[in-house]
């Protein structure tokens, strides 16, 4: 049996009939470390009901876990044919008014995916609009900025790293081939994590397909030393 690295989960409000059971998930321990909740898309959609309720949760009920073994994030899905910088502090709005940073966050990430995507799109539009999210993002919270992305990216020949710091790939299969990031212009040492479930179809030996809350998209930390990693470097100060 391999050793499971860390593992998160991430949700949005459609997920599990709009409910992330955040206490059954901290409950859980080790191997489960994280939640990652969608906060934001373009800058018309916000669930506060939703997001609100959740950020907190994923702070205080993980108790004296928080920013040891677990950890929170929020993301936000980039419609690439709307201003950047009106999507970045939409995002940066939304979780100020969620309770904002503490020091047991995760970076900011920035999800960049075909779908709902309007029109045709150029490799130059993406690497400008993902370019200029992560500068608002960086510039207002002092974080480095997580890039999600994968076949999307891959087919555009983006390689471009964006003003990000790290990659989150996805790949539901056995194994993760070095091609899977660096035909993005990524190695090994800046992949932060590898989603390899996704919605409970996936095949990784060893590791578990369904989290203690049901059918939800998984990732594994790649970072040697992953949970150090994070709370060396990824924690922001609280405010």
């Amino acid at each position: 049996m391999p050793v499971v690295q860390p593992l998160i989960v991430d949700t949005y409000a459609g997920d599990l009939n709009g409910a992330t059971d955040i206490a059954k998930l901290v409950a859980a321990g080790p191997p489960w470390c994280g939640w990652m909740g969608k906060a934001t898309q373009g800058n018309y959609y916000y669930d506060a009901a939703w997001f609100q309720p959740h950020w907190r949760d994923a702070r205080d009920l993980a108790g004296d876990r928080y920013g040891v073994d677990w950890f929170r994030g929020a993301y936000h899905y980039l419609d690439l044919r709307i201003d950047a910088q009106q999507q970045a502090e939409f995002y940066l709005r939304a979780i100020e008014g969620a309770g904002g940073w503490s020091s047991g966050d995760l970076w900011p990430v920035v999800d960049v995916e075909r779908a709902g995507q309007r029109g045709e799109v150029t490799a130059q539009q993406v690497i400008d609009r993902v370019t200029r999210w992560t500068e608002v993002v960086k510039s207002a919270t002092g974080q480095q900025v997580i890039l999600y992305g994968g076949e999307y990216l891959r087919e555009l020949g983006i390689t471009n790293h964006m003003g990000c710091a790290a990659l989150w790939v996805a790949r539901y299969t056995a194994t993760l081939p070095v091609g899977a990031y660096a035909s993005l212009g990524w190695n090994l040492d800046n992949l932060f994590a590898w989603q390899y479930v996704g919605d409970g179809v996936g095949q990784l030996a060893g590791y578990p397909i369904q989290s203690p809350i049901g059918k939800v998209d998984v990732s594994a930390l790649v970072m040697p030393n992953a949970l150090a990693f994070i709370r060396n470097r990824m924690g922001v100060t609280a405010v």
